[in-house]
């Protein structure tokens, strides 16, 4: 009984410690579960308020954009349409003008050799016979042929004078010279060739 009671009475104590202890050491658990928990708690509703205010804003401004793109999209859509007709147009304009231009073009280059043949023709004169004018048209240069016969070589200078001038005039030179009875003893045959630039 004595060691009963020496040892039973301390075991008792001793439990009732150890009880005690797992007790606090419980409650000291439980406290800082409760105050981790207030603290997730709190930062939740930290989010949730801010979010709150943040998604609203968020929502109207995504609808703000929403509205801007299909505005955007009615816009580009307007401007395509635009495109296509001035294309359509383009298409039906731009063989009309090449076609007025070729024309324009045409009728300038005409005008400027018939005006140097009708040059060459008018600078002829009097003491002067005309055999052949022979004029051809290459790589948009004319090149012209006077063959003739003529009384005196003064008659003949004054000819290539007259006959040389013209508008896009390249060359105009005497490419032969002979004697000829033909029209006086003192006569000459000759070819004379000017040519023109016409097109470019």
């Amino acid at each position: 009984m004595l060691q009963e009671s020496l040892f039973g009475r301390g075991q008792a104590d001793r439990s009732i410690n150890v009880e005690a202890n797992l007790l606090s050491e419980r409650i000291e658990l439980r406290r800082a579960i409760a105050l981790r928990s207030a603290r997730w708690l709190l930062l939740l509703a930290v989010v949730i308020g801010s979010s709150s205010v943040v998604v609203p804003s968020i929502l109207e401004s995504r609808a703000e954009v929403a509205t801007e793109i299909r505005k955007s999209r009615a816009n580009v859509a307007i401007l395509e349409k635009q495109v296509e007709s001035i294309e359509k147009q383009s298409e039906v304009t731009t063989p009309m003008l090449a076609g007025h231009e070729m024309q324009e073009r045409m009728s300038s280059q005409s005008e400027l050799v018939l005006g140097n043949l009708l040059l060459v023709l008018n600078s002829v004169p009097k003491s002067m016979a005309v055999s052949s004018l022979r004029g051809e048209l290459v790589g948009g240069q004319l090149a012209m042929t006077l063959r003739g016969d003529c009384e005196s070589y003064a008659s003949l200078r004054d000819f290539v004078a007259a006959a040389s001038h013209g508008p896009s005039v390249k060359t105009a030179v005497l490419s032969s010279t002979r004697s000829s009875a033909l029209l006086g003893d003192n006569g000459l045959a000759f070819d004379f060739l000017k040519k023109v630039q016409v097109a470019r």
